[in-house]
């Protein structure tokens, strides 16, 4: 009985890992912000990079990044993405941006949005973006 229990966990697992969305993109600036990605009825777009004065920590800057998502299934979608921004030779910031709860409802938009505290004028030294977009779809 054991053994039986084990294998179809086993099946189960990996059936919803080969069901799993998992995509890197490496983009310039301009593809970034005219990204579109578009997946089993769940859509992101409306990709948007800022720098914006810190209220909490003096003396820095925070970098934003929002996109919207888009479900058009029936059934509530998970997902996350992880957006770094890098000049020619260097990592200067990374965030994780995800809707709330990391959950798209049904049929559903949603704005997602991420943020980190960088020195001033970073955004202006980005000049690539590694994403990764994972979800259930």
């Amino acid at each position: 009985m054991n053994k039986a229990i084990v294998m179809i966990t086993g099946m189960l697992l990996a059936a919803s890992a080969a069901s799993a969305f998992d995509k890197t993109f490496n983009l310039t600036r301009e593809q970034f912000e005219n990204l579109q990605i578009s997946e089993a009825g769940v859509a992101l777009n409306n990709f948007s990079l800022a720098e914006n004065d810190s209220f909490m920590a003096k003396g820095t800057s925070k970098v934003q990044v929002s996109f919207s998502v888009r479900n058009r299934n029936q059934d509530v979608r998970a997902l996350t993405v992880m957006i770094v921004g890098m000049s020619d030779n260097e990592l200067l910031w990374a965030v994780d941006a995800a809707p709330m709860m990391a959950m798209v409802a049904g049929n559903k938009t949603e704005e997602c949005n991420g943020s980190a505290y960088v020195p001033p004028g970073t955004v202006n030294q980005t000049t690539a973006f590694w994403i990764r977009v994972v979800g259930d779809f």
